[in-house]
């Protein structure tokens, strides 16, 4: 059988949609980003204050989230944060070596 052959194949429109709808939710659970839900009592930092305290741009704290050099950061509608214990722990061991 070559493989440049084409078939046509039907199915039913139900099934049609069920395959489509698995394929659209496979595709948006491999790309989903992480996604954390924050206790109203952990403290934050904002994108403003992590460039601050790393003298850094934000290409650069891109970058360092990117290679894991920072933790995630968490977005709530617009707005980046940063969970201020996680960077705190970053910048000991910076600190410190």
């Amino acid at each position: 059988m070559r493989k440049d052959k084409k078939e046509m194949v039907l199915i039913p429109y139900n099934q049609l949609e069920e395959l489509f709808n698995n394929s659209l939710a496979i595709a948006f659970e491999k790309n989903k980003p992480n996604q954390v839900t924050i206790d109203n009592n952990i403290e934050l930092y904002t994108r403003k204050e992590v460039l601050a305290l790393f003298h850094i741009t934000s290409a650069t704290l891109r970058a360092w989230v990117k290679n894991g050099i920072l933790p995630a950061s968490i977005t709530k509608g617009r707005r980046v944060y940063f969970i201020k214990r996680e960077i705190d722990e970053v910048l000991r061991k910076r600190l410190q070596s």
